[in-house]
């Protein structure tokens, strides 16, 4: 009927099932020139209701990105989930795992930049990398937040129990700044959940004491996310894009003041497409309704309801954010940046 809009919903159709997770899991046992045992992926299985229970220890969860720090002698290198090398990015964390008082070791945490409120903050992260390690430039320092250790002075550790190996990296990491050593309760997932919550942080991870560190995903480690979820106005369709996991999407707004104000995107699919098909003709404009709302397929008047799920510790945009339903029985006024 569009011809714009049926080319973002041909991408749908295209789209061939996804084997990204498989994939980032065998980069990283697969890197080669590195001496000494390499770390699997250990994929966080997800699970949507916290639990507390005896012979399980919870962590929280950082908003970073997932890294593995390995030493050997004098060389560090930091490689990310993907497979990429990091190293030259970081220098601070590079610094102070060269500093560690051990020959070797192998560490598994996440890259993090904490806000002055002491959260992580993704977004300043996603700055601080693009200034290709430029502290200056992005004025955000970032910190190693380290959960596991996989080898040490040449001893393959990913065998013993997890609890085990979380004493040895405690004692290794002592006090070195950039170089945060990951805590732990042992058996009250939700109460530091409620805590985490509280506070606006991500969420909390539960893994099994006496777990090894083996790879895929085990059921080992499950991760429970603090998520909200609001009802947003769409104001347009948008193409594919890293926004939307290359998906295409809704254009999100929310009213202030009787004003409406961009607030992030949405990836749908090709039911959501052809939902809005049918109202398109009669809602389509020229432009955004609203400033700072960037490019898309197609614009349409305020006048459609979505709920969505989001990261409840998003600072900025929607993170992590997933379409629920349409709600045509709620006026888009209502949709304000209130709930």
């Amino acid at each position: 009927m569009l011809q714009d809009v049926q080319r973002v919903r041909g991408v749908v159709r295209r789209r061939a099932p996804s084997h990204h997770s498989e994939r980032r899991g065998q980069a990283i046992a697969d890197l080669p020139r590195w001496k000494g045992p390499l770390a699997a992926d250990l994929a966080l299985a997800s699970r949507a209701d916290a639990f507390s229970s005896l012979g399980w220890v919870f962590e929280l969860k950082y908003d970073g990105w997932r890294v593995l720090a390995a030493k050997d002698r004098k060389e560090v290198k930091l490689r990310l989930r993907s497979g990429r090398d990091a190293t030259a990015r970081f220098p601070e964390v590079v610094e102070a795992t060269a500093a560690l008082p051990v020959e070797s070791a192998h560490l598994d945490g996440e890259l993090v930049v904490f806000g002055p409120d002491g959260r992580s903050d993704f977004d300043a992260l996603r700055a601080r990398a693009f200034a290709h390690g430029r502290i200056g430039r992005s004025r955000a320092a970032v910190t190693a937040c380290l959960f596991d250790v996989l080898a040490l002075s040449g001893r393959d550790l990913r065998q013993l129990p997890l609890v085990e190996r979380k004493r040895i990296l405690g004692d290794l990491l002592g006090r070195q700044e950039r170089l945060l050593y990951v805590d732990h309760v042992e058996g009250r997932g939700e109460q530091l959940l409620a805590g985490a919550r509280k506070l606006g942080l991500e969420g909390v991870v539960a893994k099994k004491a006496d777990s090894p560190y083996l790879p895929g995903r085990t059921g080992a480690w499950r991760k429970f996310k603090n998520e909200e979820t609001t009802d947003f106005v769409v104001i347009g369709i948008a193409e594919p894009s890293r926004a939307t996991f290359m998906r295409p999407g809704l254009v999100l707004a929310v009213t202030d003041a009787e004003r409406l104000r961009y607030v992030g995107r949405v990836a749908v699919g090709r039911a959501e497409l052809a939902a809005m098909d049918t109202v398109l003709p009669q809602l389509r404009r020229e432009g955004p309704p609203c400033p700072r709302a960037g490019s898309a397929a197609a614009w349409v008047e305020p006048a459609l309801a979505c709920e969505v799920r989001y990261l409840a510790s998003s600072r900025r945009g929607l993170r992590h954010a997933v379409f629920v339903r349409f709600r045509p029985d709620k006026p888009w006024r209502d949709c304000t940046s209130a709930g």
